[in-house]
């Protein structure tokens, strides 16, 4: 793309610049994991895509970055990165799921 390095989202209109993802942790006051989304196609082959889908691989790989898998947390998402496949993803690395799907 034209928006200087490769750096903006393929699916959004040059000029909006990069879009992150990020997970923040009550009781740590901090965000402890971001991720740059470099579009669909890039996506498609990082890890847990295939297996729980795009909104749910974020979050698995952001808990996993921040290195809080098996810490019983309870994880709230958006609708975006809701559906069955995420509580099933969350529940195997040791974490809680509330999510709108």
């Amino acid at each position: 793309n034209q928006s200087g390095g490769g750096l903006c989202c393929d699916r959004k209109p040059c000029g909006f610049g990069p879009e992150f993802k990020c997970l923040s942790v009550v009781g740590l006051n901090v965000t402890t994991a971001f991720e740059h989304v470099r579009g669909p196609k890039y996506n498609a082959n990082r890890k847990y895509t295939k297996e729980y889908g795009a909104g749910a691989a974020v979050v698995l790989r952001l808990y996993e970055a921040a290195e809080l898998q098996g810490s019983n947390r309870l994880v709230v998402a958006d609708s975006w990165f809701g559906g069955i496949r995420l509580p099933q993803g969350l529940m195997k690395i040791g974490l809680h799921n509330i999510s709108n799907i």
